[in-house]
């Protein structure tokens, strides 16, 4: 826990930074906190995440004793869904329950698995908890503690998607027509263009049709190309 920012802007700042390139790495899977962009973006998300909990249980323990059975329900919601994103960024990847985890959210949440997704998640999560402990007169005060936070990194990550999304989509015509690849091969294929490892590990997740950058289809790949829309990461 030394090593986690102290505070949420440092954070979005980090996220911010050009960072070099890093070898090494699955495609889809969450990296241990480095200096690079993708741990950054792990460590934002996994640290929200851990926010959200702490406030939800919080506020369990509070609706217990006063025996607000409706309000707890949504809180406890609150919380699970905390939980989740929490363990999709997980520092240990390689955690059974974490591996479950993530692939049943690749199956049934995919969106989430996209910064994209999970800023907006995060973004709605942070506002819910400041509504949670202002709203039910919990603690008025680590509404801010606990809610701003949270919000700072769901609006910092919905930034840095589009902006990396937008630069990313300058590479389409070049990748759309590579057939079928490995991970390995795409992210090959997109540092040979010159594009960051973390940028093509990112893209190598949103297309990838199983949601957890294990490989890019040809089908993946057609789906892009038909898509007027930026694929946004």
């Amino acid at each position: 826990w030394a090593r986690v920012p102290c505070t949420s802007c440092l954070v979005f700042s980090g996220m911010m930074e050009q960072q070099q390139p890093l070898a090494g790495g699955e495609g889809g899977a969450p990296i241990t906190p480095t200096s690079t962009m993708k741990g950054k973006i792990s460590w934002a998300s996994f640290i929200a995440g851990c926010i959200v909990v702490l406030g939800g249980l919080w506020s369990i323990i509070v609706l217990l004793i006063s025996f607000d059975l409706l309000h707890l329900i949504q809180v406890i919601y609150l919380t699970l869904f905390g939980g989740l994103i929490a363990a999709f960024d997980a520092p240990f990847p390689q955690h059974p329950i974490v591996k479950v985890i993530r692939k049943k959210m690749a199956l049934y949440v995919r969106f989430c698995t996209r910064v994209f997704g999970r800023g907006v998640a995060i973004l709605f999560l942070g506002c819910t908890l400041v509504a949670v402990l202002w709203g039910y007169d919990i603690a008025p005060p680590l509404s801010i503690i606990f809610g701003l936070p949270v919000v700072i990194i769901g609006v910092g990550l919905i930034v840095v998607s589009v902006t990396k999304s937008r630069k990313l989509g300058q590479s389409k015509s070049n990748l759309v027509d590579g057939g079928s690849m490995s991970s390995d091969i795409f992210i090959k294929k997109c540092e040979d263009m010159q594009m960051d490892r973390d940028d093509a590990q990112l893209l190598c997740t949103a297309l990838s049709g199983d949601g957890m950058g294990q490989g890019v289809s040809q089908q993946d790949l057609d789906a892009w190309k038909q898509n007027p829309w930026p694929m946004l990461i």
